[in-house]
């Protein structure tokens, strides 16, 4: 209640400072009645009737005050953002555009799905270097041009970070998206719905925050 009356206080309308204080005025004037009352009377009836009398009196009019102060709060309360780093970002998008080819909002191009899928594999593996080492493995291979799949596994494994079912599971990833982009081989949407549920599996694993909204 206390936070209630310090709302209306600082209330940016007149007429809610002027109420409040207004309450403020009643409460302290009855109270002091009440107080000289029992000063003079005292016993415990009249101190509960007193009690009584002050709940009735005093509380009623501090109601719409507390109500408004709810509802204000309510609407005021800040909404938690999910912030997400670039890594992350990176990959968000590439399954939205994923899911955009199964929408039937690209048309039927079941090899770009495939592409798109494991380059978020890609940057998720990435991601989860950056978390057990750092970033500079992730620099230093870039700088050497390694930065490939086996080398991101490698690391990974060696943290206990992927299990063999994982790994089994992307490394058939990484050929079907080896064979569209050299061997101009056209997965069907099949192909396709595989490897989308193989990503969002092992990403959700990983990173579930992609998959919430922001």
């Amino acid at each position: 209640m206390m936070k209630a009356i310090r709302w209306a206080i600082k209330h940016p309308r007149v007429l809610m400072r002027i109420y409040i204080y207004a309450c403020l005025s009643w409460i302290a004037f009855f109270t002091l009645i009440l107080m000289a009352w029992l000063l003079s009377q005292f016993t415990f009836i009249n101190l509960a009737a007193a009690i009584i009398i002050y709940l009735v009196f005093i509380i009623p009019p501090l109601i719409p005050v507390y109500v408004l102060y709810y509802r204000s709060s309510k609407r005021m309360k800040p909404i938690k953002m999910i912030q997400l780093d670039p890594y992350l970002i990176s990959v968000k998008e590439k399954i939205y555009e994923a899911e955009s080819y199964f929408r039937g909002e690209k048309g039927i191009l079941w090899s770009q799905v495939i592409i798109l899928l494991y380059d978020a594999i890609m940057t998720t593996l990435q991601r989860l270097v950056i978390d057990i080492k750092g970033i500079k493995p992730i620099e230093q291979m870039r700088r050497e041009k390694k930065l490939y799949f086996d080398n991101l596994i490698s690391i990974l494994r060696k943290e206990g970070k992927i299990t063999p079912e994982e790994i089994k599971e992307l490394e058939i990833l990484r050929d079907l998206r080896n064979r569209v982009v050299h061997e101009d081989y056209r997965p069907s949407k099949e192909h396709a719905s595989w490897a989308f549920e193989v990503t969002r599996a092992f990403i959700k694993k990983t990173y579930p925050e992609v998959f919430k909204k922001t």
